[in-house]
């Protein structure tokens, strides 16, 4: 006796063929994350803002006086920075700083000492601003050395008009005595071509 059987179907044996499903990928979108660089999603940054504000002013000062500082520092020309040499560098940019608010150059040491911190007098030099008959156009400085083996200054901010674009500035000169000098060398002198030259010494311009 022979048998003979017939081949079951998947589904007659009981299995049946799952099909293969594709993954789904479900992005969540936060509302806060749809611009990052918002300033309104970072509360931190919200905190921070009116502080950062309120610096603004005194970063300007910054670069005020910092940045010219930086230069002059670089310029090969100018000789080693001793502390009468920036201390008059610093009276020179203030006093155009005033004039600059004001209309007019300030006769008052003292309130120049307050605004840089600076003693009209060392151990080394005494800071003075000479008299002015005209402060709204001029205005001069001298730093007297206290000992003999120290160099002089004297320095000078005058306002001039620009002859190509009429508009008015200042322009400022430092002079440094050539030997070590108990006085001021001379007060430099407006050129008519709108330069400020010393007569004696070296000429450092600040323009």
């Amino acid at each position: 006796m022979s048998y003979h059987l017939e081949p079951k179907s998947p589904k007659m044996l009981g299995f049946t063929r799952n099909k293969r499903r594709q993954p789904t990928l479900t992005i969540l979108r936060n509302p806060k994350m749809a611009n990052p660089s918002s300033p309104n999603s970072n509360p931190k940054f919200s905190r921070l803002l009116p502080y950062i504000l309120a610096s603004l002013p005194f970063i300007g000062l910054g670069f005020w006086f910092g940045v010219p500082a930086l230069l002059d520092w670089l310029n090969p020309n100018l000789p080693k920075p001793e502390p009468a040499f920036l201390d008059m560098q610093a009276l020179l940019r203030v006093q155009r700083a005033y004039h600059l608010e004001d209309g007019r150059f300030t006769e008052d040491m003292a309130v120049v000492q307050e605004d840089l911190g600076l003693r009209s007098q060392t151990a080394q030099y005494q800071y003075a601003i000479a008299p002015s008959p005209n402060p709204t156009v001029r205005i001069e400085m001298t730093a007297n050395p206290l000992q003999d083996d120290l160099k002089s200054y004297s320095g000078a901010v005058v306002v001039i008009q620009d002859p190509e674009t009429q508009k008015i500035e200042t322009i400022a000169t430092l002079c440094q005595s050539e030997q070590p000098q108990t006085t001021p060398p001379a007060m430099p002198i407006l050129s008519n071509q709108g330069q400020l030259t010393c007569p004696e010494g070296k000429a450092f311009q600040f323009n």
